[in-house]
């Protein structure tokens, strides 16, 4: 087993070495002395890596140690199914995206995880890849096609980037890169820090925050807290940590989830920080090869009952093909559960504006 595990592992190297020292550049960067003298005296770092919430309650992980062999991972690379992608190109809502400071706040969704959050008067950027892929290797994980491509020159000035955990899907090395000098600040959880750094953001511009930690900013209080979840972007595993975060300003509280499985996180993130006026959570990706890494749809409806949203927009699908199963899966799931739980949904249009707080009226546009 470990030489079919050592196989597949010089294989992606070898892939990466191919793509060129750019695509290397994207591994990131390790931490510092200084950082893990910190991560090293942290409750949620134990022999090495960080650890779930199940972990250090009921002393086991299960997202630590994935039941998921070599053998699915090229599967899922070579033989997937055909409708995992869509067979057409993806509608999208063209909006001007600068607002004045008074506006109401909204949310604007990207396909995947990519939120940008404009909230008294501030922008803030979910997990930005505005990327046609995901990872060091072209080809292997590419975008869906879109009626538009919104591109970095469409976002306004940004505020701050709130990056949920490492990997390429969420953690994109082109798109901060080409970002870097239209943000005032990047808030990640512990250890990401050195992912920026190798990229030549200055530490002056990063916060990184342990779960219930949080930073005051624009008017906004802005706190990571709990998910289950895993981290890494090449061999070492675990060395930086995954976080979901909570966003409290003018009157408003919204969650986003970053990846997560279900688990006992988002009753107490609920009960410690809730209600939410908007939860923004995964839905998409989910696998039984993989059952604690994502939520399956019906699991986002009673995390997002859990948490005390009042409404529910899923994220996690919409750009890339990551497990196995039909693109719009996830999001017809999400609303037989939402509706079935009667809880408010927002399936927005890639690019449409969402007011939080406001009806949203749906058109199930992936049905077309």
């Amino acid at each position: 087993m470990w030489k079919r595990q050592s196989f597949v592992l010089i294989l992606f190297l070898l892939a990466a070495c191919t793509a060129g020292c750019h695509s290397l550049r994207s591994l990131g960067g390790k931490p510092t002395n200084q950082e893990l003298r910190r991560i090293d005296t942290v409750h949620n770092f134990r022999d090495g890596a960080f650890r779930n919430r199940e972990f250090l309650v009921f002393g086991r992980d299960t997202a630590v140690a994935p039941k998921v062999r070599w053998q699915d991972i090229v599967k899922l690379m070579l033989q997937r199914p055909a409708d995992v992608r869509p067979p057409y190109r993806l509608p999208v809502a063209l909006t001007d995206l600068r607002r004045s400071e008074a506006s109401p706040p909204s949310v604007t969704w990207f396909g995947h995880s990519t939120v940008l959050l404009q909230i008294n008067g501030a922008n803030l950027l979910f997990d930005p890849i505005f990327n046609d892929h995901a990872g060091p290797v072209r080809g292997l994980m590419k975008s869906f096609p879109f009626a538009h491509e919104y591109r970095l020159r469409d976002l306004p000035p940004i505020d701050a980037v709130i990056i949920s955990h490492d990997h390429y899907d969420h953690l994109d090395y082109e798109t901060l890169r080409r970002l870097r000098k239209k943000v005032r600040r990047f808030v990640v959880p512990l250890g990401i820090g050195a992912h920026l750094r190798r990229w030549g953001i200055a530490d002056a511009l990063v916060t990184e925050l342990n779960w219930h930690e949080h930073l005051d900013l624009h008017g906004l209080r802005i706190t990571a807290t709990p998910a289950h979840h895993r981290s890494g972007r090449a061999f070492a595993q675990n060395k930086t940590l995954w976080a979901a975060f909570v966003v409290e300003g003018s009157g408003k509280k919204v969650y986003f989830s970053g990846d997560t499985g279900y688990s006992l996180h988002f009753q107490e993130t609920g009960a410690r920080y809730g209600p939410f006026d908007l939860a923004l959570m995964e839905c998409g990706q989910y696998n039984p090869k993989w059952p604690r890494h994502h939520l399956f749809p019906e699991q986002t409806v009673q995390a997002a009952l859990d948490l005390k949203a009042a409404a529910l927009l899923p994220v996690h699908w919409g750009k890339f093909a990551e497990s196995e199963h039909h693109w719009s899966e996830p999001v017809r799931r999400v609303q037989a559960a939402a509706t079935k739980a009667g809880i408010p949904l927002l399936i927005p249009f890639i690019g449409q504006p969402c007011t939080i707080g406001v009806p949203f009226q749906q058109v199930n546009w992936w049905e077309w």
